[in-house]
Order: structure tokens, then C-alpha cells, then sequence
């Protein structure tokens, strides 16, 4: 009986000591934490500011995209001077037995790149272009740490898409429309009425309301559907 009893108190003394260090290591491991506090703190100082800065940088891609577009509309497609020249504040397209029709692909991405840099410096993107009125471009990898915990982080992306709603197409179809103009109308005894005749309907003289094509070069203005000359 004394065997037996002896047994089992060190029994039951053990299942008591396994409690008690059960709920020491628990209260340890427990300490400071709180349910769901990891969570809350990665997305107010990680995710949030992340998913914060992107929708900035939307704003601030759409907002140089439209006046980049707007810019080079009203320059004929030219960020600086081409090498057929100007003619009264004008850049010239085709000059004697020179084209000069604008690259846009190139043009724009620097212009738009030099827009954007105006509102958020320090951001470079590569691979701009744009697909129909969808301008996208190419970033680096950021990533968004904690201020209070050094172990949580938050990579994201900073590449774009966004719609302009202005199609860049519009310019070769312009070009399109222009060849066919100086097919049709290069070797004329009258320009001004082969140029009014063969012209399309948005396409007037520099006036941009009246169709009198009499100077040399002939300068035009021409309306877009996205109402950008």
C-alpha cells in the first residue's frame, strides 16, 4: 500500500508539474500578442501604404498621359523640332522628298515619362507604350516594410495600365490619310480645290475652320475623334 501510494503521488505530481509547465510555456509564447495583431499591423503599415502609392501613381499616370497626348496633338506628334523643320510655329511632316511623320511610339513615352516626372520625381518606367487608349509601362519592384516589425514586408509591383480613352492609332491613320493626299494631290495644277476635294471631312487649313490650302507648305489642322488636334 505504501509502494502503491508512493506511485501514485509521483503520478499525480507529474501530471500537476505538466500542467504547470504547459501553461508556463503558453503564457510565455503569449506574451505582448494579441489575436489578429500581426495582421492588423501588416496591412496598416505594409499592404495599405502599398495599395495607397499605387493608386496615387494611377492618378498621377493618367494625369501625364492626357496632357503628354494633349502636347504632342498640338505639336504634330513632335516632343522637339524634326529635322524637315517648322513653318510658322508648325512642324512639317514632308519637306521636297523627305518624310518627316512623327515616331509616336517614341516621342510619347518621352514625353510622357518627362509629365510624370513632374508630379512624382524619381520614377522611371521602361517599356512604355500603349495599346488602343490603354497607355501601360513597366516598373521596378517595391518593397514595404514595417516600421514596427522588421519580419513583415510587402513586395508589390509599380508597372501600369492605365485607359486614356484617346487612341494613339489615330495616328496611322493620319499618316495613311496624309500619302494619300500627296498621291493624289502632289503633281496638281490646283492644289487648294484637289486638296479640298480629296481631303478627309476633320482635315481644314491651319485655321482649323476654314479649308483655303494656298500657302507653301500646306499646313493643316486636323480634328481627331477624340476631339485632340
Amino acid at each position: 500500500m505504501n509502494k502503491k501510494g508512493a506511485i501514485f503521488h509521483w503520478i499525480v505530481f507529474g501530471v500537476f508539474a505538466a500542467i504547470g509547465m504547459s501553461l508556463f510555456f503558453s503564457a510565455e509564447f503569449n506574451i505582448g500578442t494579441v489575436k489578429g495583431e500581426w495582421q492588423a499591423n501588416f496591412l496598416k503599415e505594409s499592404f495599405l501604404p502599398a495599395e495607397k502609392e499605387l493608386l496615387l501613381m494611377d492618378i498621377a499616370v493618367k494625369q501625364a498621359g492626357i496632357e503628354a497626348a494633349k502636347e504632342l496633338a498640338n505639336t504634330g506628334g513632335f516632343k522637339e523640332e524634326p529635322h524637315c523643320g517648322t513653318k510658322n510655329g508648325l512642324n512639317i511632316w514632308k519637306k521636297e522628298n523627305n518624310n518627316c511623320f512623327p515616331n509616336i511610339n517614341d516621342q510619347f513615352a518621352e514625353k510622357f515619362q518627362e509629365k510624370f516626372s513632374e508630379i512624382i520625381p524619381n520614377k522611371q518606367f521602361s517599356e512604355i507604350g500603349f495599346n488602343k487608349s490603354h497607355l501601360y509601362g513597366k516598373g521596378e519592384k517595391t518593397v514595404k516594410k514595417s516600421f514596427e516589425n522588421n519580419f513583415q514586408s510587402y513586395t508589390y509591383d509599380n508597372s501600369f495600365s492605365v485607359n486614356l480613352e484617346y487612341d494613339f492609332d489615330e495616328y496611322a491613320s493620319l499618316k495613311l490619310e496624309a500619302l494619300n493626299l500627296i498621291y493624289n494631290c502632289a503633281n496638281s495644277r490646283d492644289l487648294s480645290n484637289c486638296l479640298k476635294t480629296k481631303k478627309e471631312e476633320n482635315w481644314h487649313d491651319s485655321s482649323c475652320i476654314t479649308d483655303n490650302f494656298l500657302e507653301s507648305p500646306v499646313s493643316f489642322c486636323v480634328f481627331s475623334p477624340s476631339n485632340e488636334r
